[in-house]
């Protein structure tokens, strides 16, 4: 029965093991710079990862039972101003088909809770591997909604800032399946 699941597009990762990944902010996502968060009732994209061709991937890693083997997240998301500012809201990383019209969120929490320490893995939020498939093309987006708003109004004032990784930092763990 399995070469015909395989041969008729049934679970291909079946058996297979995926391997682990931290998408970061300075080699993985695609950010914006000076970024206009003007609004606390939405969502604002500030980051992005498009899955590679002939790739599989599920946001976190690692088994909810087995707690010291799961992925962890880290955002600290900050304003590009001279003296940088967090910037508080609730952060959400969603799963979006390459056409935007499925959109599925995976993980939601405060911004405020998730930048503990950078070196210790117990005072960060921890991810367990989601169960659906993010497919190739597709987008694993980062949202936040601001509690309050920050619009850019020239370099360096009210915005995020992506500059250098003193501002704002950002570590989604994955399980990718090639």
């Amino acid at each position: 029965m399995g070469i015909l699941d395989n041969l008729f597009g049934g679970n291909q990762t079946k058996g297979k093991r995926g391997f682990k990944q931290v998408l970061t902010d300075t080699g993985d996502f695609t950010t914006t710079d000076h970024q206009t968060l003007g609004s606390t009732s939405e969502y604002h994209t500030i980051a992005y990862y498009q899955v590679p061709a002939q790739t599989k991937v599920r946001v976190g890693y690692g088994n909810p039972d087995q707690e010291e083997d799961m992925g962890r997240i880290y955002a600290y998301i900050r304003t590009g101003e001279a003296t940088p500012d967090e910037i508080p809201g609730k952060l959400r990383i969603i799963a979006e088909d390459y056409n935007g019209f499925r959109k599925r969120v995976v993980f939601e929490h405060d911004e405020n809770m998730l930048h503990g320490s950078l070196t210790d893995k117990h005072s960060q939020v921890p991810v367990p591997e989601d169960s659906a498939f993010i497919a190739e093309d597709s987008y694993i987006k980062v949202q936040i909604k601001p509690d309050s708003t920050h619009n850019t109004s020239g370099a360096g004032n009210d915005n995020v800032g992506w500059a250098d990784t003193t501002e704002s930092i950002l570590k989604v763990p994955i399980t990718v399946y090639a």
